[in-house]
Parts: structure tokens; sequence; C-alpha cells
């Protein structure tokens, strides 16, 4: 017979945790920044600043010393996961996410003390935590894990990068690339109703064929509410050369071009 006491206490083990929480440091001046490394296990991802339609945000909550304020939480472009019909925003195997923490005349001196906050799924999805303190006098430094991180940030669009026209409800993204992908803020997502439009491919002039050209990639939303007074944001990921980049996109507001 097998004893009841190490069956019970095998069935009161927690689960290991499907992700794990490594804070790096740089210093620069009197400007320090902190790369969130979580690292997720296979199989399972954690979400965007948008996780799309279910899923939590992924957060870090900071309790600084005296004399200093961080900056918000920048996230890289995120990939797209479909099941059972939803569409959700995040991360998979591993992501850093910054934040930049400035001071005018305060010591770099103190303990940051860092609660990170992140949903982890696959089948099923399991709310996880950890708690992390980084002494600024002692940064775990890793410029090279934080450099590669801002590197991944979605820049600000060029007018090379998209053309953006708003008319009425109706706001149309163009961009000359092989392939592009939408990622909606979570303002655009509630001002769109959550749609999930692709890009198409457009022809620039009428009658040409679009397998011999290098027409456009067109997106067209339509805006059924308006969020409060929060940017439209979005990220646009665009493959051009076989290249790929991601960029920030600022959508109007009101009709007219975007530039």
């Amino acid at each position: 017979m097998t004893p009841l006491l190490p069956l019970l206490l095998l069935l009161a083990t927690p689960a290991p945790p499907k992700g794990t929480l490594t804070v790096h440091g740089a210093a620069d001046g009197d400007r320090v920044t902190l790369g969130f490394e979580l690292t997720i296990a296979a199989g399972w991802h954690v979400y965007w600043e948008n996780p799309g339609d279910s899923g939590m945000p992924t957060s870090m909550q900071l309790e600084l010393p005296d004399g200093w304020t961080a900056g918000p939480l920048l996230f890289p472009g995120p990939r797209a996961f479909q099941a059972d019909g939803l569409v959700t925003y995040g991360y998979a195997d591993r992501v850093v996410l910054l934040s930049e923490l400035t001071t005018k005349d305060a010591p770099r001196a103190g303990v940051v003390t860092v609660t990170g906050r992140w949903l982890v799924c696959r089948d099923v999805c399991e709310p996880e935590s950890a708690d992390v303190r980084v002494d600024l006098s002692e940064l775990p430094a890793r410029a090279d894990v934080i450099e590669r991180a801002r590197a991944l940030l979605p820049a600000p669009a060029t007018a090379e990068d998209a053309r953006i026209t708003r008319t009425g409800d109706t706001i149309e993204i163009r961009t000359r690339a092989e392939a592009a992908e939408l990622f909606p803020n979570a303002a655009l997502d509630l001002a769109t109703g959550s749609a999930r439009p692709r890009f198409a491919r457009e022809p620039t002039t009428p009658g040409e064929e679009i397998v011999k050209s290098s027409a456009d990639l067109l997106l067209r939303v339509t805006v059924r509410t308006q969020s409060s007074g929060e940017p439209l944001q979005a990220v646009l990921r665009a493959t051009r050369g076989g290249v790929t980049k991601d960029v920030l996109l600022e959508l109007p507001q009101s009709d007219g071009p975007s530039d």
C-alpha cells in the first residue's frame, strides 16, 4: 500500500513557475535603464501591453528611492497567437521589457523593488508574479542585454514606412512591402471594435497587374467608437527586401493625411 503522507505532500507541492524574472541594469550619468527579462517555459506565452481578445498585460511595478522617477514600460513588437477564434498578442520563449529611471539630484543609491505580474498561457492560463530587489549602487549590469532589447523597440514611423489617412470613420494604412502585420494598442482596439483586418495587395494605378508590380499593401479599418482621449497607436511590422522592421504608427483622430 502506498503511504498516504508522501502522496499528500506530492499533491500539495506547487507547480514550478512557467515564467522567471531577471532584472538587468545599465547606468549613464543620472539615468539608469532597467531591463526586465522574462524567460518563458516552452509552449507557453505571456502578453503584450494590449493582450488582444483575452489575457492580461504584463506589468512591472516599481518602488523607487526618493528623488527618482520611472518612465513608461517599453515593449518590443509582439507576435499574434490564435486559438478558438481569438487573437491575442504577446511573447514566447523570452522577452526583455525596459524602463528608464531618472533623477536630478539624488545619488545613485538605494533599492528599487520590482514587482512583476504576468499571465502565462498554453491550454490553460496561470497568473504569476515575482519580486526582485535591485541596489542602484550595485547594478546587475548587463548593458548588452539592454542594448539588444532597445534595438527591438518599435521606432517612430517615417513617411517611407507608411501613409495613413482618415476619412470619416475609415482609417487607411498603406505600406510598400512584401508582407505586413498590424498590432493595435488598447485604445485603437477599443475604437475599432477589436477588428482584426489584414493587409491586402492594392494596385497603385488603374489596371495595374499586382502580380507584376510592387503595389502597396492596404489595410482599412472602421472606427466605431472613440477612446477616452488616449492616442490611437499601432505597431506596424513590415518586411521589405527580406528585412523585417517594427515601427510605431500614430493614427489620426480627425480627417486628413497623417503628415
